[in-house]
């Protein structure tokens, strides 16, 4: 499996997490989930992901954080970022590293998340 193929999700809400990973696995991906910040953070730096769905609002360190902290390692590869979250301060696309590729609100169209996923694993 390519590394672009890898999927981690990072969602605090057990339901939502519990659909996305099925989803994402039933379409091929490989896919792995974490509940808060610094999990996905080791998750990133371990495992290489091509993209990261990623829930804002987090307990033990936040999305804003997470993004923050992913864009002082020196990571291999693509990575990019897709924000899923209900948070009214979604940031505008960035072209930082990574940059946040697509911003889907909450609550969130199941198709629109795998159409997502599935044009930046083919980009």
């Amino acid at each position: 499996m390519r590394m672009d193929d890898r999927v981690l999700v990072v969602e605090d809400d057990a339901s939502i997490a519990d659909v996305l990973v099925t989803a994402l696995q039933e379409e091929g991906y490989s896919v792995r989930g974490a509940a808060d910040g610094r999990t996905a953070l080791a998750t990133v730096k371990d495992w290489q992901p091509g993209v990261v769905l990623l829930d804002l609002m987090l307990p033990v360190l936040d999305g804003w954080a997470l993004v923050d902290e992913l864009r002082r390692e020196p990571l291999d590869g693509n990575l990019a970022l897709v924000i899923v979250s209900a948070s009214r301060e979604a940031p505008p696309r960035s072209a930082g590293r990574p940059p946040i590729a697509a911003i889907i609100k909450k609550p969130f169209d199941l198709g629109q998340v795998l159409d997502t996923v599935a044009a930046l694993v083919a980009a």
